[in-house]
This record gives structure tokens, sequence and C-alpha cells, in this order.
């Protein structure tokens, strides 16, 4: 098994803070109170108002400012304001991207299980970015993630058991993991799952099943279930055509 072809498949995805006093009285009064709770050290106070500043919501967008205050949330032990700063050093979002750092946040958010960081987390290992390559380590975080719900890591989970990468092949798993990915609406995942029932993957073949499960990501825009669909509706009337894996 090639590592680029599932790789492709898996990967589909400080500063000073200026003062806020003089800009304070024309604010609502909940937005004074949430900055005078962070500006007091609340870390609660100190991640919404980075998110706020992240977002633009209430207040107008500046990540430099975002990135303060959720530093000091991070540093207070938040696990949602370092997850979030360490989206912002990944992606650079008004910050010079800094893998290590990514890292290091994504990491401390997860050992306090946040799932969005243990699935970043994942990604990373997997890329091998600021890391070695390890698929397995990169499968221990999904799986903690794809425990607490997290969608897409349930698909990942599946894609590894599917095709034996840095696991054993397992169809039984895959078309578990799958399954939970589709119940929530990934439709990567549907489409897969899709795949497995009308080969038989897993589990015995039901065309009743992978016409559903095909129906449901066609309609959020997959392609390939869109074409599998048209596929079952020509064998179903005579006419011989193959899926698209």
């Amino acid at each position: 098994m090639s590592f680029s072809p599932i790789l492709a498949l898996l990967l589909l995805v400080l500063m000073s803070a200026p003062a806020l006093a003089d800009e304070s009285a024309g604010l609502p009064q909940e937005l004074r109170e949430l900055q005078s709770g962070a500006e007091q050290g609340d870390a609660a106070a100190q991640r919404v108002l980075g998110n706020l500043l992240l977002q633009g919501q209430a207040l107008p967008r500046d990540p430099a400012r975002a990135a303060y205050w959720l530093e000091r949330a991070a540093n207070a032990g938040d696990p949602v304001a370092q997850y979030n700063l360490a989206v912002m050093y990944e992606r650079g979002d008004g910050i010079m991207p800094d893998v290590d750092q990514a890292l290091r946040w994504y990491r401390q958010a997860a050992r306090r299980g946040n799932a969005g960081a243990q699935r970043n987390l994942g990604h990373l290992y997997l890329r091998g970015e600021g890391v070695a390559v390890d698929v397995g380590e990169a499968g221990r975080w999904y799986s903690q993630a794809a425990a607490q719900g997290d969608a897409i890591s349930q698909y990942n989970l599946g894609l590894m058991h599917e095709h034996g990468f840095g696991v054993a092949q397992d169809l039984t798993a895959a078309l578990a993991w799958y399954l939970r990915a589709a119940e929530q609406g990934h439709p990567l995942a549907q489409c897969n799952l899709g795949s497995m029932y009308a080969r038989g993957d897993g589990t015995g073949q039901d065309l009743g099943k992978a016409r559903y499960w095909y129906s449901r990501a066609a309609e959020q825009g997959d392609a390939k279930a869109q074409k599998n669909l048209r596929v079952l509706s020509q064998a179903a009337a005579g006419s011989k055509a193959t899926l698209t894996r």
C-alpha cells in the first residue's frame, strides 16, 4: 500500500496587546464587563474576548489582539484557547506561522481532551509537519477524537482500516467508523459507506443501503456518489457499469 494515495484521501483537513481602555466607553455593557474580566485575569473571559476578536463578532476582527488574549487564556490552561491558538499558528492567521508552536498548543489542548486538537494533532503526525511521520501516533489521536464524536477522525479511521494504512486491514471496523461519521452527515463517509454496502465489503451486500448512503452524499454534492447512484440505476435496468472506487 503506497503512502501517497491514502494520504491524499486523509488530508481532504507572541504579540503585545494594545490598550483597550480607550475604546471601552463605546462598547456595550456586556463587552465592557468581558474586557474587564479579561484584564483581571479571568481565563474564560480572555478566551471569549480572543475568539470575538478572531471572528470579528461584536468587535472588529483583529487577529493580533486575538492571539494575545488567547495566549493568556491558553497559558492559564484553557483547552479551547489552546486549540484556537494552535490553529492560528498552523495557518498563520494574523501571526507568523509556526508549526512548533502549533504542535505545542495542540498537544496541551489534546491532553486536556479537546477533540479538535486531537484530530489536528493526528493530521500533523500523518503529514509529518514539525514531527516525523508517525501513522500509529496519528491513529492514536484520531481514535481519541473519534471516541468523542469527531466525524472527520471517524472518517479517517474508516479509511485507515479499509485500506490497512497504519493498522491491520479490517473491513468490519472500517464499516463501523464510516457509519458513525456518515450518521453525522460526513459526505465522504456516506459515499464510502455506500460503496462498502454495494460491494459487500465488511458486510453482506445491500444495494438498498448503498443507494441510501449514496443519495445522502449526493445531496451534499459528492460527485462520486452521484456517479455511483447512476451506476446502480443502470445496473438495475440491466446495463453493465462499474462503481467508482
